[in-house]
């Protein structure tokens, strides 16, 4: 099956896209543009779906799973009673139709769309095309849908999508964002040295092979986190061949090559006793893992930060890009978090101290990001 193109984009792009198709499509009273989302297995497709609706309130969020539905379980079916059959809508269609939507954001979401048999396509067809399903019963017009699946080239079950549905679709090819990632795994305190291995080897996110059952992901990066902080937990080291059954075997190479150039890192309470005399790292390797332990203990300890700028600011620090970037996603998140708690005297501190200041303006994305906290400081 041809898509028609070769490019491929990022998905956290692609997502935008589609949001601000619907935003306008909401605006205008016009239906929504349905969208398939193509990409390799473990990518993140699914997840990223539900962002679409994490900022608009009383958002509804439907899901099928195609690979296991049958056509009535679209359509819906009859059904006896008595002495007669009455028409029964499927479950997950009650708070979708027109005349029971009093929510004005609405997404039907159907994963796995390759997989489905011709039967089940040409039901979703239906509903894609017309809005309707059964006798007679219409979902409102503002519903976005959206379908997502993998290529037959990816040899994951999917097979060819019926051209009429993909006709009325608009098609996209996704690979992950790293940048992305590296924030969704701060957040989720993936292991330090999962995100640094990655921010040093970004190639490593994300590399499908048809005819290996174990890839990197960013599914079973996120996996080989957990496996990594299970080890700590049991007091052991992570084990490679554990690592392979989730990433496969060369990836699982350059993660340990990584580790054992990295075996110098500084711990963060290191760095906190004294972030301007503790010996730096010599090797890229063990800054990176450094940078990334540092996040993480940032956003649990806030109290710190300063003495983390400091370690940055360091006149010997051997990658101003990465302290940066690095600096770049916890500050943004530690002030948030002092507005909306009302701590407006820690955020005043840290951007009055002489060393947000120099860290500010030694820094290219640093002179912007304080540029809008002083803002926000004059808007509150």
């Amino acid at each position: 099956m041809s898509l028609g193109f070769d490019s491929k984009r990022k998905l956290d792009d692609v997502i935008k896209q589609i949001d601000g198709n619907w935003r306008w499509a909401i605006a205008n009273d016009e239906r929504p543009v349905p969208a398939i989302i193509f990409g390799t297995p473990g990518v993140g497709k699914t997840e990223s779906i539900y962002t679409l609706v994490k900022d608009k309130e009383d958002a509804v969020i439907v899901t099928l799973p195609a690979s296991t539905l049958e056509p009535t379980d679209i359509a819906g079916a009859l059904k006896p009673f008595d002495d007669h059959f009455k028409y029964l809508p499927p479950e997950w269609a009650l708070p979708l139709l027109a005349r029971n939507m009093k929510n004005k954001w609405a997404i039907l979401f159907i994963d796995d769309v390759p997989t489905a048999p011709r039967q089940v396509q040409t039901a979703i067809f239906k509903l894609v095309h017309e809005g309707q399903f059964g006798p007679s019963n219409e979902l409102a017009r503002n519903i976005l849908y959206i379908l997502a699946g993998n290529l037959p080239e990816h040899d994951a079950g999917a097979q060819k999508i019926l051209t009429p549905l993909a006709s009325r679709c608009q098609l996209f090819n996704v690979v992950p964002s790293v940048e992305k990632w590296l924030d969704i795994a701060l957040e989720r305190n993936f292991h330090p040295t999962i995100r640094a291995a990655i921010q040093n080897m970004n190639d490593l996110l994300n590399n499908f092979d048809a005819k290996s059952l174990a890839n990197p992901c960013p599914r079973t990066w996120e996996m080989a986190s957990k496996n990594f902080k299970a080890a700590e937990y049991n007091n052991r080291k992570p084990n490679p061949k554990d690592i392979e059954g989730l990433v496969g075997e060369a990836a699982t190479a350059k993660l340990f090559a990584f580790i054992t150039s990295s075996k110098d890192a500084l711990s963060p309470s290191q760095v906190i006793k004294d972030p301007k005399g503790v010996k730096m790292p010599e090797k890229m390797e063990a800054y990176y893992v450094t940078v990334s332990s540092l996040e993480a203990f940032t956003l649990e300890n806030p109290e710190v930060i300063l003495k983390v700028i400091d370690f940055f600011n360091r006149e010997d620090c051997p990658a101003i890009d990465v302290a940066g970037a690095a600096a770049s996603k916890i500050i943004p998140k530690i002030t948030k978090r002092y507005i909306q708690q009302g701590e407006h005297h820690k955020f005043d501190e840290l951007l009055t101290s002489d060393t947000f200041k120099k860290f500010t303006n030694k820094f290219p994305a640093m002179v912007r990001l304080g540029s809008e906290l002083r803002a926000i400081k004059r808007g509150m």
